[in-house]
């Protein structure tokens, strides 16, 4: 490891005070037709330990869009395959009817996030074995903060949720199907890619997180006609990780 990934974990051992609790908003199709579980906010505690490390980590590339709102990427377009826009409409349709069902019948709608975890992966999916993994615990986990941050709350459900409610055939065109042969599909996650660091969430690392996201995907899954759901590559579940942020720096460095 370099001198700034240790810089990076003594960080965030120093910084990463207390558990956060988020709060599950819905099923959501993310660019690309990647299927995500997208959540309510940020809390402040997340927010400000990615606001230190970009303070004291002088060479840490700028955040990508895809980390500035929380979520759990569940499900990619086989490569070669594309929704049309039918397909697309009955899908959000079947989001939302989902999303109300899981509000209304489960309890479960919190995840804990306890732990943070650095990782040198080979391939984006987050499948082992990986060049290194350093796992974080919070300094003090029976300290809670579950209060979201209004500014984010704010972005995600107008910038990123919202834009899907404004026109159905628009967001098809531009963002799901505006390159449907090679975007982010499942060659994308799975195949091998140049060595890569980042933080992020292993639900794999709390148990009670692991029962409600693999309850919350099976249900959906069995709502979803099988022909819609044989176009996706589903993640394996043990995999499934929340990205908090790229760890990649801006220049070579040792």
């Amino acid at each position: 490891m370099t001198n700034y990934e240790n810089q990076i974990i003594e960080i965030i051992k120093t910084h990463f005070q207390f558990t956060s609790i988020i709060e599950i908003d819905r099923i959501f199709i993310a660019y690309n037709g990647v299927l995500t579980i997208a959540f309510k906010s940020y809390t402040k505690e997340l927010l400000q330990l990615k606001s230190t490390l970009e303070q004291h980590v002088n060479v840490l590339s700028k955040e990508n869009i895809g980390t500035k709102w929380l979520k759990i990427t569940i499900a990619c377009l086989n490569q070669n395959h594309s929704l049309t826009l039918e397909q697309f409409r009955l899908l959000h349709q079947l989001t939302i009817d989902f999303t109300l069902k899981f509000h209304h019948s489960s309890s479960k709608r919190n995840i804990r996030i306890d732990q943070l975890s650095v990782i040198n992966f080979n391939n984006r999916a987050l499948i082992p074995p990986f060049n290194y993994k350093i796992d974080i615990p919070t300094f003090n986990s029976d300290q809670l903060d579950n209060l979201i941050d209004h500014n984010n709350h704010n972005f995600v459900s107008n910038q990123i949720l919202g834009e899907l409610s404004n026109d159905l055939d628009i967001y098809w065109r531009d963002k799901v199907n505006y390159n449907p042969k090679n975007s982010n599909k499942s060659s994308h996650y799975i195949d091998q890619c140049e060595p890569e660091s980042t933080l992020v969430h292993q639900l794999s690392s709390n148990s009670n997180n692991c029962t409600i996201i693999n309850e919350m995907i099976d249900q959906f899954r069995q709502s979803l006609p099988v022909e819609i759901s044989n176009l996706y590559h589903w993640f394996p579940k043990e995999y499934l990780h929340i990205s908090i942020r790229s760890l990649i720096p801006t220049k070579d460095i040792k």
